[in-house]
């Protein structure tokens, strides 16, 4: 078989599906960062309802609400590397060798 056809870039036709997947994607990753952050923002400030809570609930719920948002931060920069790697990237030479 012959070589893939490939654009100026020097990607396939396939590697550039594969990229516009990969975009959407990410612009799915901020979205479901973003929404969230904006919907907590204007939340109305009685949400936990008018009786002071004991420190440790705070605490508790602040790492909560703290882990989840470390966690989404950390989905987002991987998906970005992800997405900045080469998407036809040269298969191991390892696997395919003639023995």
């Amino acid at each position: 078989m012959g070589e893939p056809v490939r654009n100026a870039v020097g990607m396939t036709v396939l590697g550039r599906k594969r990229r516009r997947i990969a975009r959407a994607l990410l612009v799915d990753g901020v979205l479901l960062i973003v929404l969230p952050a904006l919907l907590f923002i204007s939340a109305p400030p009685t949400i936990g309802g008018m009786h002071r809570t004991s420190l440790l609930v705070d605490i508790v719920s602040f790492l909560v609400i703290g882990g989840g948002v470390a966690g989404m931060l950390f989905g987002l920069v991987w998906m970005i590397r992800i997405y900045r790697s080469d998407p036809e990237a040269h298969e191991s030479s390892f696997r395919y060798r003639d023995f």
